[in-house]
């Protein structure tokens, strides 16, 4: 593992101050610390971490008791002296949050009356992808915090605040046009700042086009616009690189994958087609912005005035370093519906020593997977399935010609189905050497090919690289 003092590895507090200087806050922001004190936290002492993350909880659970009727009930085992000293530490004597609760019994989550100095800001709601919408409310402060944390994030991957950033999301995520309406497949929206930062500071163009734009129309739009960074989902990302010419997005300075998991493979294919480094953060609907996957060393930095983690096994106590776990979080920036030790449903991987990159933030090594997609699936797919994925990204980019999305299908029976999104046939090398390599990996499990000129995203707006019946089985828990 590299030092920490490797300066092709380590950054300091000098020089992310030196990056924030390249921000020019507008004049009504002219005098605000917020994005000094974000970088003087990224660099504190350890200990300074775990007093301030104390200190955090404390004030959350003594609101939680007396405003929030859930936490009334939870809490009653604990006396208002062991309130005051409540650390992180102490977590696992809570229960876990599940987001059937959350769903179930939200009007209990939310508090009865604020903090002085907060106020209601409104709701969000989760995609529902993974089960029923959830609905969560939020202060105008825990909103305005996901507009700090936005800014550290584009920070670190060295964002350029005065170029075109442009963004592929669904409609539902991105802004409105003028008349209110969400934005149609292949209708493109250009706002002169990037929204929630240009209220902060002075920022080049913001494009937008809807994910369910044809493959086609996005690449022809990028093409004309030429941003110099570009926000998608990992996957709409992999097929933009599958489908651009050579040499055709050279652009691009740097990338930013949202919601997917990225394979070392997948991330060489989109870096070297699109010509820029490819970062991630973690999130979620619930919470915002979790974490910041380092640009150095690649672990995943916890924003630690936001949230608090935890990666803890099947009894809910703390992993060790190397282990894999259930990732729990804790809001402490949220009064108006707080969320302790809520099941993301997500599996972490716990990090061992410090991050060589300099910074102190917690962090955690890795997210592995969906831990409710995983724990229906039959003993073996997910291996079977990530090793199919190895094929793929070990063919050669000849083979990929006239390939412009993939989609691996499990089925209820056994059998994988890999749906191309092609005109036609693929090329004979192709199906050639993916069937050899089959064969030698998985022998006698059937995979079958399939093709057609576009796979469609789900109808939440998002694209799905893996897909299995057995999500669907209403058995499954």
């Amino acid at each position: 593992m590299p030092s920490p003092t490797d300066a092709s590895v380590a950054t300091s507090r000098e020089r992310e101050l030196a990056e924030q200087r390249r921000w020019r806050l507008r004049p009504a922001y002219a005098q605000v610390d917020w994005f000094t004190r974000l970088v003087d936290a990224e660099f504190a002492a350890p200990a300074d971490h775990a007093a301030r993350a104390a200190v955090s909880l404390q004030r959350l659970l003594a609101h939680a008791r007396e405003a929030v009727p859930h936490f009334r009930q939870s809490l009653t085992g604990l006396s208002a002296r062991d309130l005051a000293r409540f650390t992180p530490a102490d977590l696992p004597r809570l229960p876990v949050l599940e987001r059937r609760e959350v769903r179930d019994r939200g009007d209990l989550l939310r508090s009865r009356r604020l903090p002085q100095g907060e106020r209601m800001a409104g709701a969000t709601k989760t995609s529902g992808t993974t089960g029923q919408p959830v609905e969560i409310w939020h202060t105008a402060n825990s909103l305005r915090l996901q507009g700090l944390l936005g800014q550290r994030q584009l920070r670190w991957f060295r964002f350029d605040p005065a170029a075109p950033y442009a963004a592929i999301k669904t409609a539902a995520a991105l802004p409105r046009d003028d008349a209110g309406r969400e934005l149609e497949p292949g209708v493109a929206l250009r706002l002169e700042t990037w929204p929630g930062l240009g209220e902060y500071f002075e920022t080049g163009a913001y494009l937008c086009l809807s994910s369910m734009s044809p493959i086609e129309v996005q690449l022809e739009w990028l093409l004309r616009e030429r941003p110099r960074h570009l926000l998608a989902r990992a996957a709409m990302l992999e097929h933009l690189a599958l489908a651009a010419p050579d040499n055709g997005l050279e652009h691009f300075d740097a990338l930013l994958a949202i919601a997917d998991q990225v394979t070392p493979d997948m991330r060489r294919r989109i870096e070297r087609s699109l010509g820029a480094p490819l970062h991630q953060n973690y999130g979620l609907n619930e919470f915002g912005l979790v974490a910041v996957r380092c640009p150095e060393a690649g672990r995943y930095h916890v924003h630690g005035e936001h949230c608090l983690f935890e990666i803890v096994d099947a009894d809910g106590l703390p992993c060790a370093p190397g282990e894999q776990g259930r990732l729990l979080l804790t809001c402490v920036t949220n009064p108006a519906m707080p969320l302790v030790r809520y099941d993301s449903g997500d599996l972490a991987r716990v990090a061992d020593g410090p991050c060589p990159c300099g910074r102190t933030l917690p962090a955690f090594a890795e997210i592995v997977g969906r831990r409710l997609h995983l724990a229906s699936l039959p003993a073996g797919v997910y291996a079977q399935e990530s090793a199919l994925r190895e094929l793929l990204e070990a063919l050669p980019r000849t083979a990929w010609r006239g390939i412009t999305q993939y989609q691996i299908r499990h089925a209820r029976a056994g059998h994988f189905t890999l749906v191309l999104g092609t005109d036609g046939p693929p090329d004979r090398a192709f199906t050639r050497d993916l069937r050899d390599a089959w064969a030698a990996h998985a022998d006698r499990l059937p995979l079958h090919l399939a093709w057609q000129p576009h796979i469609p995203c789900d109808a939440s707006g998002k694209y799905q690289i893996f897909v299995s019946e057995h999500y669907d089985d209403p058995a499954t828990p």
